[in-house]
């Protein structure tokens, strides 16, 4: 019976144990391991961490390393080896993971020889994740500090507790050449102001060097330190220091030569800058982040008629219409900061409000600065008016010509269409060449009429349009037809490759026969001779979808988005090319988003261009 309760008690010890080294184990997030060299297995007594991949082998009785990292595996299957052998290899670290589904994780595996009377060598594996993870931080965040010190534009310099040099940057030695060679990690603060002073590199120190050593060490004994200093060069330094808890000093070294020279000029400077504002025509308005008035300059007292003590401290808001002003103080910091790359440093049009109700519209500009650690707008407003009204002038002065030379051009060329068609009876060919001349130039001038008279009402919004039902199939084939001949001048033709089963549209028939005309002639007269324009629409997710393909000189990308503005002309060593007035397109673009659609274009040099035209079906 004694015999069993030892057993009983060995037992129950040995359990215990085993515990304890389970909760050991995952406390110390590790895997305690054995190799019996005689059974030539790998024990765990006591359990394991299943998080963390341990030795062991495959079926064959080799060591099994499918769970380690691919990189890991011919250096952990050596080390392995080793151990399966009797030696006991220095720790190494690796990456391995617990089962196919698991994350790799970083271990060290560590190993003992077998104690005496022992038939097995011991080791353990840890999870080093953790660790390494805050090494490889610390790592990091350490070369980053030593970049931005690197980079910093000031002289930058650490020193310890024993005043030995820890780190300066390279700023710190240009801006001491002479004492560079003594700034080394581990020299003194005194050796290397004494090195200096050897060098006569600070002028405040000549003919006293001792007592400028003396009192220039007892300020850097102080915790904080904020001086200016002269060197012989005639530079100035501005210097701050401060010590930290463990008795280190970090110092700055700022070079105010510019400053001190420029002091004078610096004030002489305010004061110009003062002047011009207090003289400039454009109203300048400082606002902060909630949109309260900071400053406004008399040109702005001047335009909303309002003085400069009644606009300060006020919303900006009273300063435009309610369509204009801003809601409420929060909109700027709240939402001006999110569309900064869409209103910092663009003009923009805008309707401004003075003191008694007028309105008058202005053009905005507004920049962004930082001022003392706040936000600051300024706007720049110029008032328009005037330009507004010499603008509408001109658009009724060219509306007006232009109306008036539409009629006696038409009867003109009419006339001499008349006169080419044998109406005054056979010419002879000088005359026929000359009235050839006088048609085509008078059909281009006609065309050119046409096209201003077009931007103008476009311009003033009043562009009519006689939306109803139309067969696009059919304002293709008008527009191909009439065309034939002016493409046979240069030896073009025009082809239709393709149209839709259902071609029906919703739109102005003319304006958009204008637009297909545009695009043709515009085809037409980039291709080379012998070449063809290919015209052809299809329905595609709602949209009738209008294709004209050229195959000429094509489009460079960085023109791309400018042929849709007026008078752009893509430049051309072909004569033929200078015949148009730079307006088809950009009458086009607004006629086309008017029907809800749009225009775009697709090009490379070389490859002729494909200008595709989307309407809603």
């Amino acid at each position: 019976m004694a015999d069993l309760n030892v057993e009983q008690h060995d037992a129950d010890k040995k359990k215990a144990d085993g515990a304890q080294l389970c909760a050991l184990q995952k406390l110390t997030r590790s895997v305690y391991w054995e190799w019996d060299r005689n059974d030539r297995r790998f024990h765990l007594p006591g359990g394991h961490d299943t998080s963390i991949w341990f030795p062991r082998l495959d079926p064959e009785g080799w060591p099994d390393v499918s769970l380690i990292a691919p990189q890991h595996r011919e250096h952990v299957l050596q080390k392995l080896h080793e151990i399966c052998a009797g030696s006991a290899p220095q720790e190494f670290t690796f990456q391995a993971r617990s089962d196919a589904t698991a994350p790799y994780k970083t271990l060290m595996l560590r190993t003992s020889p077998k104690a005496p009377g022992h038939t097995a060598d011991i080791g353990i594996v840890q999870d080093i994740s953790e660790s390494t993870a805050l090494s490889e931080r610390a790592r990091l965040a350490e070369t980053k500090l030593l970049d931005a010190i690197e980079f910093l534009e000031d002289g930058f310099v650490i020193y310890d507790a024993d005043d030995r040099l820890v780190v300066c940057n390279r700023r710190y030695k240009e801006i001491y050449p002479l004492s560079a060679h003594a700034m080394v990690p581990g020299a003194t603060f005194t050796e290397i102001l004494k090195a200096g002073l050897a060098a006569g590199e600070y002028a405040e120190a000549v003919g006293r060097e001792d007592e400028w050593l003396s009192e220039r060490l007892e300020r850097h004994r102080l915790s904080e330190l904020e001086i200016e200093q002269r060197l012989a060069d005639g530079r100035w330094l501005r210097i701050a220091e401060r010590k930290t808890a463990d008795g280190s000093h970090i110092g700055l070294r700022i070079d105010i030569t510019r400053i001190k020279q420029s002091a004078e000029d610096l004030a002489e400077r305010a004061e110009s800058i003062r002047a011009i504002l207090d003289t400039v025509v454009d109203a300048i308005v400082t606002i902060d982040a909630g949109g309260t008035i900071l400053t406004f300059n008399p040109a702005a007292e001047r335009m909303f008629a309002m003085t400069r003590d009644a606009a300060l401290g006020e919303n900006v808001g009273i300063l435009m219409t309610d369509q204009d002003a801003f809601p409420h103080d929060g909109f700027i910091s709240g939402n001006l900061g999110e569309q900064a790359p869409n209103v910092i440093g663009k003009v923009r049009e805008i309707t401004a409000r003075r003191s008694d109700g007028a309105e008058f519209p202005v053009e905005l500009a507004v920049g962004q600065m930082e001022v003392g650690g706040e936000t600051r707008f300024v706007g720049i407003i110029r008032d328009i008016s005037e330009r507004k009204q010499l603008d509408r002038i001109k658009r009724e002065f060219i509306s007006t010509v232009s109306h008036e030379l539409k009629t006696p051009l038409t009867s003109i060329t009419g006339a001499l269409g008349l006169l080419q068609g044998g109406l005054a009876g056979d010419l002879p060919e000088q005359g026929r060449e000359l009235l050839e001349i006088a048609y085509r130039n008078s059909e281009r001038l006609g065309a050119l009429v046409s096209d201003i008279l077009d931007v103008e009402k476009i311009e003033a919004g009043r562009m009519s349009y006689d939306m109803r039902e139309c067969d696009i199939s059919t304002l293709i084939g008008d527009c191909v037809s009439s065309l034939k001949t002016y493409a046979s001048r240069y030896d073009v033709t025009i082809e239709t490759t393709g149209l839709p089963e259902n071609p029906r549209v919703t739109g102005d028939p003319d304006r958009l026969t204008q637009v297909i005309s545009n695009l043709l002639s515009n085809a037409v007269k980039f291709s080379r001779q012998g070449q063809q324009v290919e015209v052809s629409a299809d329905r595609s997710d709602g949209w009738i979808v209008l294709r004209v393909r050229d195959f000429g000189e094509g489009i460079p990308p960085d023109l791309q988005d400018k042929i849709f503005t007026r008078f752009f002309r893509v430049d051309s060593s072909d004569d033929r090319h200078s015949g148009g007035t730079g307006l088809g397109l950009s009458i086009c673009k607004p006629i086309v988003q008017a029907h809800g659609g749009t225009i775009s274009v697709t090009s490379a040099p070389g490859e002729g261009s494909t200008f595709e035209v989307r309407l809603p079906a």
